[in-house]
């Protein structure tokens, strides 16, 4: 369900047991993420120095659903003396919401101390969280792990604090409900922190009475600082996940999609297929170079990035053989392992220095599309170790909530 009652954009998809309030006067959002009817999240969209998304004047706000997916929209002006226009789009679909902050900054305009997307509020008692460190860090040889939230904050009510952006962080509840917060595939953007450098931003976990506080700065800074005229984006996502097992991979034998011919398909329908990204025989410029290092060095590539159109290309025309035949069955895809990379091209970029990027947001696009083709009927799993420790990753190829046929009423996609 979209709904637009009393000055609030409302999803509430079926089945699905999460509900996401926008309210259509104040920028950004979601005011409030419900799961179980359980309050899990509130987001804080923008801030600049003493201003935040209460400041923002609200010129636009849409509601609609587009590609088995439900979107809301603001957009709008801080009053700052030249006129700064923001606007924020969240895609919604399974367990997870995508966004893309984008940000037009007028010349002659200085950030005197703070420029923040994405805080959080995280209400209730929060037993420890997950951390997958920043692309540098992960080079460096940091490594991914679970952290206790210690029941008596530090004095400062700090819990950590990074100066470039973890590629996610996933909180645990006393409950077992899980939260992730994920800096989006463009990690080359934030750590540019508006053009000010990497090691300029500022992201911090802050215990409260109440629940937690996070931060999230891309730009922190000692003096002011004068930004580059131009249009600025930044991506992130949230996803959630309740406690209890993940469904197990099927035992029987899978037909590997990528050798098989329309005969083996049409006699194995009703059956189990595997879709292993590293057999799609894709060329070395669609695949990973994980670290900087790897990449300066030009080290033999890794396995396939999905940021490369090559990949994504790939992976859909498997998916579309599938959705021809017309008894349904189980798809297994993976192994998945979404992780940094360097190499420039994936982002239809040049650069000897390459680009940091990684490869989660259109993993999740992927995944998406792939319900879409295949429908409801389809037993559709993610073979990751990731799955264990981050929802986005456990919720891949999940019920949408949005897709046709889900919602009632329901006829061509709206906008």
């Amino acid at each position: 369900m979209i709904a637009n009652d009393f000055g609030q954009v409302t999803l509430a998809p079926e089945r699905l047991g999460w509900e996401a309030h926008h309210d259509e006067g104040r920028f950004g959002g979601p005011g409030e993420l419900l799961v179980d009817g359980l309050p899990l999240v509130q987001v804080e969209s923008f801030q600049l120095d003493d201003m935040d998304s209460a400041t923002v004047s609200v010129s636009r706000t849409q509601g609609f659903r587009k590609s088995g997916a439900a979107l809301v929209r603001h957009e709008g002006l801080l009053p700052f003396g030249e006129t700064i226009q923001v606007a924020q789009t969240c895609r919604y679909a399974a367990n997870h919401v995508r966004i893309t902050f984008d940000l037009n900054w007028p010349r002659a305009t200085v950030v005197r101390r703070h420029f923040g997307v994405g805080g959080l509020f995280l209400p209730g008692v929060w037993k420890r969280y997950y951390l997958l460190p920043a692309c540098a860090h992960l080079g460096e040889g940091a490594r991914p792990g679970w952290h206790p939230i210690p029941a008596e904050p530090a004095g400062s009510g700090m819990a950590g604090h990074w100066h470039r952006p973890p590629l996610a962080l996933v909180f645990e509840r006393e409950d077992g409900m899980r939260l992730e917060v994920g800096t989006g595939a463009d990690v080359w953007r934030w750590e540019q922190c508006l053009g000010c450098g990497p090691e300029a931003g500022s992201y911090k976990i802050m215990q409260e009475p109440d629940g937690l506080r996070v931060l999230r700065e891309p730009l922190m800074t000692c003096e002011e600082f004068m930004p580059e005229k131009r249009q600025y984006r930044l991506t992130w996502h949230l996803a959630w996940q309740r406690p209890g097992r993940l469904p197990a991979l099927p035992t029987e034998t899978a037909l590997d999609l990528a050798a098989a011919r329309p005969a083996d398909l049409r006699a194995n329908q009703g059956g189990c297929f595997r879709l292993d990204p590293a057999r799609l025989g894709l060329p070395e410029t669609c695949l990973r170079q994980e670290t900087h290092e790897a990449f300066l060095r030009n080290d033999p590539p890794g396995s396939p990035c999905w940021f490369s159109n090559g990949t994504q290309k790939a992976a859909r025309k498997l998916i579309r053989s599938l959705a021809n035949l017309p008894e349904p069955g189980t798809l297994v895809v993976g192994p998945l392992a979404p992780a940094p990379c360097w190499v420039p091209g994936h982002c239809d970029r040049k650069g000897p220095r390459g680009i940091a990027h990684w490869d989660l947001d259109p993993l999740l696009d992927f995944a998406v599309w792939t319900r879409q083709q295949l429908g409801p009927a389809w037993t559709i799993l993610p073979d990751s170790p990731l799955a264990a420790v981050l929802p986005s990753v456990a919720g891949l190829f999940g019920e949408t909530g949005f897709a046709k046929g889900e919602m009632a009423g329901d006829g061509e996609d709206d906008e």
